[in-house]
């Protein structure tokens, strides 16, 4: 009982912090606050947290934190960027340790880490729509190494940026050589560094994103999965088509075609991985029939062992809904 009222006492300590510093969590309904302060808790949890240079990462901290990570894979279904380990928290700017002599503000790696310069992400808070949020730039960026380097990803998420692939590259050019000047340059650089600084945009001034750059805010919206001018419906995409985004019938068309198409993609992948939780409950029951008898153990110790192996395997296809 005590275990159940420390984590709702926890739950209540994330919302008051979510409430007082994360817009985007404020304008939720209670439904969605419940979905986001369940999948914080889970993201949060499974993270290393470590400080650098001195600084003490508070419970603050880490509600803030993973609340960017769940603003940004809100409309995923698979949200808790696995391949991501470990988030160092550093006071301010700091010198790359694979880099020597580059300052950085924040990273995402390869190898599962994410470096975040805390003055930094709060500043990115600070002022709502300048379109630079520290926060959500390397959380785009650990999304999509989570796809490219990582076991567990999205479907939706895989099949959609592929497809916006070339175009990106040739709105990352165009960022470059100077005919758009509504992203900020450093979105030229390449295109990863385009796809997080649109993240930015898409969150903080999604109307003007919309109006500069339809066919990129569109991608965005199906690419992750959620429109952040749809607020009356919790961020949701598919309830947003109709009237709230200049989309034209050939547009919508496309779109529908390709939703259909990727969830095809989508249904397959989660259906094998229900074919491996199926095989493992069969696995299951054929322990307890035969290894009482090959292996002398009592009749309940297997029993319980099966019925355990069991469990896990359907919280764990169930958690992946969540």
């Amino acid at each position: 009982m005590a275990d159940k009222t420390d984590i709702q006492n926890a739950i209540l300590r994330c919302d008051k912090i979510l409430a007082g510093r994360n817009p985007y969590y404020q304008r939720l309904s209670k439904i969605g606050k419940i979905k986001f302060l369940r999948r914080l808790v889970r993201f949060m949890e499974e993270k290393r947290w470590t400080g650098q240079r001195g600084i003490q990462v508070t419970g603050e901290m880490k509600v803030l934190i993973s609340g960017t990570a769940i603003q940004l894979t809100f409309g995923l279904k698979n949200f808790n960027l696995h391949h991501f380990h470990t988030i160092n928290v550093w006071p301010d700017k700091y010198e790359s340790k694979v880099a020597p002599g580059e300052i950085h503000l924040g990273s995402a790696t390869k190898t599962g880490v994410i470096n975040l310069s805390w003055n930094y992400y709060q500043m990115g808070y600070a002022i709502p729509n300048d379109r630079i949020n520290l926060g959500l730039h390397e959380m785009a960026h650990a999304l999509e190494i989570n796809y490219l380097f990582g076991a567990d990803f999205d479907v939706y998420f895989a099949c959609f940026i592929d497809l916006w692939e070339q175009k990106r590259r040739e709105e990352s050019h165009k960022l470059a050589v100077g005919e758009n000047t509504f992203l900020r340059a450093y979105g030229g650089n390449n295109p990863r560094e385009f796809f997080a600084v649109c993240v930015e945009a898409f969150f903080e001034t999604p109307a003007e994103l919309r109006s500069a750059m339809p066919e990129t805010f569109i991608f965005l919206c199906m690419i992750l999965n959620q429109n952040p001018e749809n607020v009356l419906s919790d961020y949701a995409f598919h309830n947003s088509l109709k009237g709230k985004i200049p989309i034209s019938p050939d547009q919508l068309k496309k779109y529908n075609s390709l939703k259909k198409e990727n969830r095809h993609l989508y249904d397959q992948y989660y259906l094998s991985q229900r074919g491996q939780i199926s095989l493992l409950m069969v696995l299951a029951t054929l322990a307890l029939l035969f290894l009482p008898i090959f292996t002398g153990l009592p009749v309940f110790l297997v029993a319980a062992l099966a019925s355990y192996l069991a469990f896990r395997a359907v919280k764990q296809d169930e958690s992946k809904g969540k």
